[in-house]
């Protein structure tokens, strides 16, 4: 109903963050609608793997170029590659998956994806991903144009010495400081 609005008809930049109301269902009747098609930016605080997977499904996706579900959405590997195994998403230049459960499974898959070429900006802070995620995703090739990849101050540990070095060698990756 949302994007149904005639009021809505000029808007490309939907913050749905802090709505959790909207539930794994109106993600799901979210990904379902046509007007999705005129989003250009979409964030998200609710969903989880299967809005995710009803996003990555949608036909309606293909002008996304900032796609954020982090906070605390519950999105881990399954999700994630779901997301990597879409072919609509080629407009998708930002990504944003911070603070949830994605594991080195999940930056294996988004390691070796390669519908998504226009992806410069990718948020992986405070999830799971260690020395393996880490050296995935400094040697995947379907990462070719990635500018900007973030991770917590905190992950570090996580990430190892040598997912560290990897990734910094790659990407020179930048590292979230905490909140002072």
């Amino acid at each position: 109903a949302l994007l149904k609005s005639p009021h809505l008809a000029h808007v490309r930049t939907l913050l749905l963050h802090g709505n959790y109301p909207m539930h794994v269902e109106g993600t799901v009747a979210f990904a379902k609608e046509p007007a999705l098609a005129r989003i250009e930016h979409l964030y998200l605080q609710s969903g989880g793997d299967e809005g995710l997977t009803a996003l990555a499904d949608s036909p309606y996706v293909h002008n996304l170029q900032t796609l954020a579900m982090g906070s605390h959405n519950n999105v881990t590997d399954k999700g994630v590659k779901a997301l990597a195994r879409s072919s609509n998403l080629n407009s998708l230049y930002s990504l944003h998956l911070s603070h949830n459960d994605v594991s080195d499974e999940g930056a294996k898959a988004l390691a070796e994806k390669t519908g998504l070429p226009k992806l410069r900006d990718l948020n992986l802070a405070r999830n799971n991903i260690g020395t393996s995620g880490a050296l995935a995703l400094a040697q995947g090739s379907a990462l070719e144009g990635l500018r900007h990849l973030r991770f917590a101050w905190v992950d570090r540990k996580q990430l190892g010495t040598t997912g560290v070095t990897a990734l910094t060698d790659r990407f020179g990756i930048h590292f979230e400081t905490p909140f002072v």
